[in-house]
């Protein structure tokens, strides 16, 4: 009788785990920042989001000098280029805040938002152009130079505010690699 009744009960519990009702951790993905890193330039940071084929990236790209825009590159694929990079875990995320667009499966570039990553990094402007040319005016003042890594500290803590990703994302990027 104590044989049948332990059966019973795990037979009930993979039933409401299969149903998503009892289940003890909620589906979540990882997420992680790409770091395509430089000697002589600040590191591009990215955020890379894996799928069953490839993944995404989200970031923003540009430069000081001419402004910064937002690109969702669809399909990446990080083993496809050839560049110098570090992969950091930043943290897991709940399935229900995360969908991919595989399209057509070919690589892909776009800014229309699909999930609530995506729709939290639009709501974020991409830096502006903070480098000033030889012939620009002088204005007095500090300039702070704002580039992708100023932009994802920005996404980041927007995430951890909408309670998307934890505090411990704060600290990854605290130690990503600068160059």
């Amino acid at each position: 009788l104590r044989t049948f009744y332990l059966i019973k009960v795990v037979n009930i519990s993979l039933r409401l785990t299969r149903a998503g009702i009892c289940s003890k951790t909620p589906m979540s993905r990882p997420v992680y920042l790409l770091v395509f890193n430089s000697p002589l330039f600040p590191a591009h940071w990215a955020m890379y989001i894996p799928s069953q084929c490839s993944g995404k990236l989200i970031n923003v790209r540009g430069d000081p000098g001419l402004g910064f825009w937002h690109e969702f590159e669809r399909n990446y694929d990080p083993n496809c280029t050839r560049d110098k990079k570090t992969l950091l875990h930043l943290c897991d995320v709940k399935d229900k805040h995360l969908l991919d667009v595989p399209g057509d499966g070919n690589p892909s570039i776009d800014t229309n938002a699909v999930d609530d990553i995506e729709r939290v990094a639009l709501c974020l402007n991409p830096p502006p152009k903070t480098l000033r040319s030889l012939d620009t005016p002088t204005v007095s003042g500090k300039i702070t130079i704002q580039n992708c890594q100023t932009w994802m500290y920005q996404l980041v803590e927007a995430l951890v505010e909408a309670n998307i990703m934890p505090v411990v994302a704060l600290e990854v990027l605290d130690g990503a690699p600068r160059n």
